[in-house]
């Protein structure tokens, strides 16, 4: 049995919200933000993720270490090779409010990236919004998101774990694939697609108690119908792996109600029906 559906994340470069106001007036830092702006990107193509941390606000650096932000670029590069960029200057502008932080002056970009999915094995075209703030009188870079570092890491953690499982982009190996599930389970114990991830890689490994544990566990966490359909399906495998019928019928029962074209569920299912 092979269930999984694996959403491929957008790289972290550049992920945030902006408000722009273009009101007021301060003093300019010295210096050039395109330049700043260079620096930060050819830091992250090179694997040089402490000196892209040192460009970053100082609001940022309260927000997360030092460690978290070299973790989550080498998770990122983990699931994608940045392969080239080009930076373009969009607009200046004043006031900026940037998730709810207020700068004087901002100078926004847009970089178009040319990335390979490594779990896909393909190459692809991303545009994102860099920003370069006036951060008390320095210009800073702002990689500020809606989401938080952790969920960030979680969320990669979760990639690399599919990864693992099907052998795409990394050797196959479902227990560096368990390891990688806990950690996104650790990082984000809300992450609802790391517990189906786990309780995946645990049936594989043939260890269907911790399987069950796991996706129950997961599965009020989990949001979009689909994965909440292949979630039940794990577990219903699980359950007839343990001898629990009534279990695995019940559980490809409501796999089917999330999803009816689950074919997986509907082996399962006719298969203690026969």
């Amino acid at each position: 049995m092979k269930i999984n559906k694996l959403k491929m994340l957008t790289p972290v470069f550049f992920a945030i919200l902006f408000v722009f106001n273009l009101i007021g007036c301060s003093s300019t830092p010295e210096g050039n933000p395109m330049d700043l702006m260079e620096s930060y990107m050819k830091n992250i193509k090179s694997g040089r993720f402490d000196l892209a941390y040192d460009l970053l606000t100082q609001h940022e650096k309260e927000n997360f270490g030092k460690g978290d932000f070299i973790l989550l670029q080498q998770l990122i590069r983990d699931t994608t090779t940045l392969i080239d960029y080009r930076i373009v200057k969009d607009k200046e502008h004043k006031n900026a409010i940037i998730n709810t932080k207020e700068y004087k002056e901002a100078v926004s970009f847009q970089i178009n990236s040319t990335v390979k999915n490594l779990y896909l094995n393909k190459e692809t075209s991303i545009t994102s919004t860099g920003v370069i703030v006036n951060d008390g009188g320095v210009w800073r870079v702002n990689v500020e998101s809606e989401k938080n570092i952790n969920e960030a890491i979680s969320d990669y953690y979760v990639q690399i774990g599919w990864m693992y499982v099907d052998g795409k982009g990394k050797d196959k190996e479902l227990s560096k694939a368990a390891n990688a599930f806990n950690e996104a389970v650790k990082r984000n114990p809300a992450n609802g697609a790391a517990y189906y991830g786990l309780g995946s890689a645990y049936y594989y490994l043939n260890n269907f108690e911790e399987s069950i544990s796991t996706v129950n566990r997961g599965l009020d966490k989990i949001t979009d119908s689909i994965n909440k359909s292949n979630a039940y399906t794990v577990l219903g495998y699980s359950y007839i792996s343990t001898n629990k019928v009534a279990e695995a019928k019940e559980a490809f029962k409501k796999a089917l109600e999330f999803n009816p074209e689950n074919t997986h569920a509907k082996s399962g299912f006719e298969r203690l029906n026969k």
